[in-house]
């Protein structure tokens, strides 16, 4: 099922652009990028500040080494870490390219190309940042309950 991000502000539409973007650039599907932003974040960028599992940003990405990596995302796209922690846009593009980088890693190691939704599910449940496989599990599973009950943003 498609889903709908419904957008009535300039805002959310801003968004909705930068997601479709973020897609078209890293071939990452559009509903694992908006549906895992909102899971994530309900798109909120917070200005910057970290959560308490030390997310930053609209896409959660982590100020430290722990995988999704503020840092290595904003290295894929040349931007700086500034640029992705004040920028919503700019936090999409480089959760999306670093999103397309470890679907690049999976495809190496099983030998096949990630083809449908559904072989997108251990990057989704990865992008939690749990090391427990329970909370990482539920986390993609909402994520694609987003994904296959839609969501509408007003």
């Amino acid at each position: 099922m498609l889903l709908l991000l419904a957008c009535q502000s300039s805002s959310l539409t801003d968004l909705q652009d930068a997601f479709h973007h973020a897609s078209e650039s890293t071939g990452v599907p559009y509903e694992i990028l908006v549906a895992t932003s909102y899971e994530i974040s309900r798109f909120n960028q917070r200005d910057g500040a970290e959560n308490r599992e030390k997310g930053i940003g609209i896409m959660n990405l982590r100020n430290d080494v722990a995988f999704p990596a503020l840092a290595d995302a904003a290295s894929l796209v040349d931007l700086s870490v500034e640029d992705v922690v004040d920028d919503p846009e700019n936090s999409i593009l480089a959760g999306a390219a670093l999103m397309a980088f470890a679907a690049d890693q999976q495809e190496d190691w099983i030998g096949e190309p990630i083809d449908t939704l559904q072989e997108w599910y251990p990057i989704v449940a990865a992008w939690s940042g749990s090391s427990d496989p329970l909370v990482a599990d539920g986390f993609a599973a909402d994520v694609f309950d987003w994904i296959q009950g839609g969501l509408n943003v007003v």
